[in-house]
């Protein structure tokens, strides 16, 4: 987390479902200030896409209120693979103000992804944020 923290963007390869904890434990650390999530996808015809029963984007957490885009920024597998000097110099080109407006998103939803004791309703943290998620899936099932 250390290194993490001094670096300017966390990759985060597909691989599991989107509600794994390094995509909590990410959007946290970026959202104290850490680094800002790199999020590398398969897509639908990449011909190296596993055999994946759910699909990482739509499991990523609080995906019903969240836009990914921005908190993060995403690369396709393939461009990661067979270009990625490429998207070292666009990841490169990111101006300090496009970086502000990522922390500036990062902090404003890292309380979805940290669970504290002292949390309320005034206050929420990851539970009550995970609970309301549960409370509109459930009515809409």
């Amino acid at each position: 987390l250390e290194a993490a923290s001094r670096s300017r963007f966390c990759i985060i390869a597909q691989g599991d479902p989107g509600n794994t904890a390094k995509v909590m434990e990410t959007v946290a650390l970026g959202g104290a200030g850490g680094c800002i999530p790199l999020y590398v996808l398969y897509t639908a015809n990449s011909p190296q896409r596993p055999p994946v029963e759910q699909d990482f984007v739509r499991d990523l957490p609080h995906v019903r209120w969240l836009d990914y885009c921005e908190i993060a920024y995403f690369v396709s597998h393939h461009a990661a693979r067979t270009n990625m000097s490429r998207v070292v110099e666009i990841l490169a080109d990111v101006t300090a103000e496009q970086a502000e407006a990522k922390f500036r998103a990062l902090r404003a939803v890292r309380p979805a992804f940290v669970y504290r004791r002292n949390s309320s309703f005034e206050r929420p943290s990851a539970a009550e944020f995970l609970l309301s998620d549960a409370c509109h899936m459930a009515r809409r099932a």
